[in-house]
This record gives C-alpha cells, structure tokens and sequence, in this order.
C-alpha cells in the first residue's frame, strides 16, 4: 500500500503485484525515482519481486516493476539470472546525468550479479553482488556519471566506472 501524509491509502492503490500466482513476492525494500523522466512533481515506486517457493531450485529471475504515484504499472524489467527465495538490494539515482534515474539491482544465488536498468531496459551488468546488502550509487570521480559501488559475495568491495565501464577500484575490507 501507499500512504499519504495523514495515513490514507492513496487513490489507486493497493496493487497486486503481477507473477504472484507464479511464486513471486516482494523480497526487497522499494524505492523511489524518476525513472520515466518525467518531471511532474511525482516520484515513481520502483519495487522488487523474487521467485519464492521451491526448495529445489530456481524459478526465475528477480523481477523490478515500477508503478506511477496512481498504481499504474509503468515498467516491468527481468533480471538476467534465475534464482529462488531471496533478498535483493535496489539503489535508484540519475547515474548518466540524462534526468532520469536509472535502478540498480544487487543479488546472488550460483552467481554474484548486479544489474544496471532504465526506462529503456538493462543498460549493463556488473560480475559482483550480493543479496544481503544494495547497490551504492555516487559520483565519485565528480565526472557527472555515478559510480556503482557493490560489495560481493566474496567480500570485496568493488566500485564500477559506469561512464568508461570498468572496474575503478576493488578493495578488500581489512
């Protein structure tokens, strides 16, 4: 559900998330963003769904589905790798400077991985990720593109140049 400032549900809401008859539930905090770029005083509520229910393996991939302030579904983005019951992380920034947020997806399952999405689909993917943490999201080389910056499953922490698409530095935590 959505509330406004006095505890009222918000007109449209709530929703059912679509894939709930197929074992799909929300397995993550939701965030908020622009990520249609559309500049109308409302943010969009960008929340992830996972596979949930069978011990025996994977049943798909996470899922990111986005809704306007209304709850209307806007977007719906798959995830590159199937997993089964878990948590994922999500970050939302305008990573390109462009003025309009992209989303950032962090999980493992077989294999670390966090994604990179906007409006348009799966911008990149990183080889590193971990379903017990999110995805950060800055400028730190106050270049105008925010780095990703995720901590993996084997412990290190690895900042990804997302304008030249490399890795800009890894570090083990000591």
């Amino acid at each position: 559900k959505v509330f406004d400032y006095q505890g009222d549900t918000l007109p449209g809401w709530p929703v059912q998330i679509p894939h709930y008859n197929n074992h799909y539930r929300i397995k993550g905090l939701p965030a908020l963003g622009v990520i249609s770029g559309i500049a109308n005083g409302y943010r969009e509520i960008v929340v992830p769904i996972v596979p949930c229910g069978d011990p025996d393996g994977p049943l798909g991939p996470p899922k990111v589905l986005v809704y306007n302030h209304n709850g209307q579904r806007i977007y719906e983005f798959d995830c590159s790798i199937s997993v089964s019951n878990l948590q994922v992380g999500l970050a939302v920034e305008d990573m390109y400077s462009a003025g309009c947020d992209e989303i950032a997806i962090s999980y493992f399952d077989a294999n670390e991985q966090t994604e990179v999405f906007n409006k348009n689909g799966l911008v990149c993917a990183y080889q590193s990720g971990n379903n017990d943490m999110t995805p950060a999201l800055a400028d730190l080389q106050t270049d105008g593109y925010a780095e990703v910056i995720v901590g993996g499953q084997d412990g290190w922490i690895t900042a990804y140049d997302v304008a030249n698409d490399t890795v800009w530095w890894e570090q083990l935590p000591e």
